[in-house]
């Protein structure tokens, strides 16, 4: 056991494990650090209309160009051909994603990892509670304009 006071932080990390494995991670965390704090950054919320776009982003995505450049040369046969070559698996699974779905779910799993306290809220609850009101502005412009508008402005 470390008695060192101890900050974690797994940036979507443990959604890649399979759920019992990212639990054994939170609970081997939770009893091999006598003090300690996770910050946890997942992805939830897989039924919603952004879920349901990430989770199939994820599934498939289009070939680089020479990739495809090289299936074009053997396969120009058929526009059919041609189409599927143009797409490939991507393999990426969020394991866990849907053991916990929700902020709460979320909680719910560090205290049965015997967290004492366990605290999680969404991006937009983070960003309306702990970004000034006066940085909004801002961070929306840096958003939708990028580094270039940044520099220039």
């Amino acid at each position: 056991m470390c008695r060192l006071p101890t900050l974690v932080i797994s940036e979507c990390v443990l959604i890649y494990l399979k759920t019992p494995d990212a639990d054994a991670v939170v609970h081997w965390v939770g009893t091999f650090f006598e003090h300690t704090m996770i910050l946890c950054y997942e992805q939830i919320q897989p039924n919603d209309p952004f879920g349901q776009m990430m989770l199939q982003n994820l599934q498939v995505r289009i070939h680089c160009a020479e990739l495809e450049e090289l299936r074009l040369a053997d396969l120009r046969s058929t526009a059919v051909s041609i189409e599927l070559g143009r797409w490939q698996a991507r393999g990426v699974v969020l394991h866990s994603i849907h053991a916990y779905p929700t902020v709460e779910a979320q909680v719910a799993r560090f205290k049965r990892a015997g967290f004492d306290h366990s605290t999680a809220v969404d991006m937009l609850t983070a960003y309306r509670r702990h970004i000034p009101p006066q940085e909004h502005l801002r961070y929306a412009l840096a958003c939708t304009c990028g580094p270039a508008a940044q520099r220039t402005g």
